[in-house]
């Protein structure tokens, strides 16, 4: 092989503004190739390379060949260094961190967070992991605090018609009571059983939903019926109050979406108009099809609600207004709710104090 003009390059390595060069002008037939890794990353290369002619004038190869070995060992060494205070600064301590933090959480204390100052030095992805952590906690924090509050409330819920029960159950003990009376106090009894009933299968229903045990089951079938079905199924209640029904439903309008799903859906906005619409009020229900959707609306002329009630009004056992809330359990909108997020519906609320209120379920068809 000829001996080329042009020099040849015998050792790079760059990171930064680190670079050594050495050139030299003859063939080499043997080198020494040395890779430097940095949490698994090559950073540079040392080339430690020997030329075979030591006639090259002004020359030493032993002389530059031990240099390049002990500037290898230097650069090796503060890699090394580097690494071990890497580690101990991006790895090691914001793994601790973290221990601690999840020790806590798993004793019950959701009120820990991961600190972001003690991150600074820490790689992006421990500091996304951090962020992430802290949400998580804050979420665990809501969901304990409202599994707290669902026992208190289902306690409280069912305390009231226990409570009758128990009462009219002794006094039914009494010999002396005459039949009408004892008519009367067992019609009580059974009314306290129905509504433990109802707190019971809401219960069992929001839990099932929640937990992502409900699947959906679509078919086409005639909403028209459906919605027809679940007022009469009520005839009884609302003609006891006297309550005047507008049904402007149009006959024969079929949808795509789980029928038994939205029974509850229909079941419990009638049931909710009823039970806040005086005696003598009015409840409408009207259904407009378009092409892509169908649009159901309950409205009654109750006592409406204020904007705070409203914003809060699908929350579980919320009642806003306690002096309408005896024959309720602050479920039945919640449980209607998150059946029209599951099959993918929408539902808001227009409401007026003194007035009424609407409730507008869009149905996707």
């Amino acid at each position: 092989m000829k001996n080329s003009s042009k020099p040849l390059l015998i050792h790079d390595l760059k990171r930064g503004r680190l670079s050594y060069k050495y050139h030299v002008r003859n063939v080499i037939n043997s080198f020494l190739f040395m890779a430097l890794l940095v949490c698994f990353s090559t950073l540079g290369t040392v080339s430690l390379l020997k030329a075979t002619n030591s006639k090259v004038p002004g020359l030493d190869t032993t002389e530059n060949f031990s240099e390049l070995i002990y500037f290898s060992i230097i650069l090796i060494i503060f890699y090394t260094v580097w690494q071990l205070v890497f580690t101990r600064l991006m790895i090691e301590k914001p793994t601790k961190e973290f221990a601690k933090a999840s020790e806590k959480v798993v004793q019950g204390d959701y009120s820990v967070r991961i600190n972001m100052d003690e991150l600074l030095l820490g790689s992006l992805e421990f500091i996304n992991i951090a962020q992430n952590f802290n949400i998580m906690v804050e979420q665990l924090g809501k969901v304990d605090s409202l599994s707290n509050d669902f026992i208190s409330n289902v306690s409280h819920e069912m305390k009231t018609p226990l409570a009758v029960i128990q009462s009219y159950a002794t006094i039914l003990q009494n010999p002396d009571l005459s039949e009408e009376e004892r008519k009367e106090y067992t019609s009580k009894i059974y009314a306290s059983t129905q509504q433990l009933s109802v707190l019971v299968s809401n219960i069992l229903k929001l839990n099932k939903i929640e937990n992502n045990q409900t699947n959906t089951k679509e078919s086409n079938y005639n909403l028209s019926e459906q919605l027809s079905q679940s007022l009469l199924d009520m005839e009884n209640l609302w003609e006891s109050k006297n309550i005047g029904i507008e049904f402007n439903v149009e006959d024969n309008v079929y949808i795509n979406s789980d029928e038994e799903l939205m029974k509850i859906v229909w079941a419990n906005l009638f049931s909710n108009a009823i039970k806040f619409t005086p005696s003598g009020g009015v409840i409408t229900v009207n259904l407009v099809k378009h092409a892509d959707k169908i649009v159901v609306s309950v409205a009654d002329t109750g006592c409406g609600m204020n904007e705070e009630t409203k914003a809060h009004i699908f929350e579980k056992f919320y009642q806003g207004d306690t002096s309408h809330s005896e024959k309720g359990n602050g479920l039945g909108l919640s449980l209607v709710k998150r059946i029209i997020d599951l099959t993918n519906n929408e539902i808001s609320v227009e409401s007026e104090l003194g007035k009424g209120t609407a409730f507008t379920v869009t149905l996707n068809n």
